[in-house]
């Protein structure tokens, strides 16, 4: 039908045409500034991120440097601390050797232990200190109780209770053991090394007269002495 229809004779339909082909050519436009405006959007973010992009990978190839720096530092130490290595090992070999090549002492592990630990106790004795196991060592030779208030008062510069709790200490540690009766102490077992290192110590401390006259302490272990004489 619409080929059959005589266009010519229809005096407006060229302004209908022109119409509409101004209508589509404004369409068409419109069409092609949003489509430019999208695009340079689209452009501009893509730009953005590969800005991001570049400024991420600038970092990490600085910390990747700092890292490399870093490691190449360690890796020139190595060296050094295998030589400080090696050279610890040779010390403690050598001490391994002269340890093995050392004399035997002939004296138990624990037994030179506790040798060690007597010379400490008594190089740190105070005079009294040391009078105090004196006289239980003389108790124990002489096979003799006594009674601790009466040798105190008669030192005069040896407290009571200053002398038991020495005498308290030094059985806790395993120098001697004793029991009391009646205020009578009996020395049951006294430890065979300490008699001889303490009448040592004892000597040096009066012939270094530091705490007194070599005299005033020589008389304190004579009359010491004379306590377990036969009366």
């Amino acid at each position: 039908m619409i080929l059959t229809v005589k266009w010519a004779e229809i005096e407006s339909v060229s302004n209908y045409i022109s119409f509409a082909s101004t209508i589509a050519s404004l369409l068409l436009a419109v069409v092609a500034i949003v489509y430019s405006f999208l695009s340079n959007n689209s452009f501009t973010s893509s730009v953005s991120k590969i800005e991001v992009a570049a400024d991420s990978v600038r970092e990490e190839t600085e910390k990747l440097n700092i890292t490399i720096k870093a490691f190449d530092g360690v890796m020139r130490q190595i060296p050094e601390s295998i030589k400080s290595v090696e050279s610890r090992l040779a010390e403690t070999n050598d001490a391994i050797k002269a340890s093995a090549q050392r004399p035997e002492t002939g004296i138990h592990p624990e037994k030179e232990w506790s040798l060690k630990i007597m010379n400490f106790f008594l190089s740190g004795s105070s005079w009294n200190g040391l009078k105090s196991i004196y006289i239980c060592k003389l108790s124990f030779d002489k096979k003799r109780k006594f009674n601790l208030k009466l040798i105190c008062d008669d030192q005069k510069t040896l407290s009571h209770d200053y002398a038991y709790a020495y005498i308290v200490a030094s059985t806790s540690i395993g120098f001697f053991s004793h029991n009391i009766d009646n205020e009578l102490f009996e020395i049951t077992t006294f430890m065979s090394e300490l008699g001889p290192a303490l009448d040592e110590r004892i000597s040096f401390v009066c012939s270094e007269g530091k705490v007194a006259p070599k005299k005033v302490l020589e008389d304190e272990i004579s009359r010491i002495k004379q306590a377990f004489e036969p009366v």
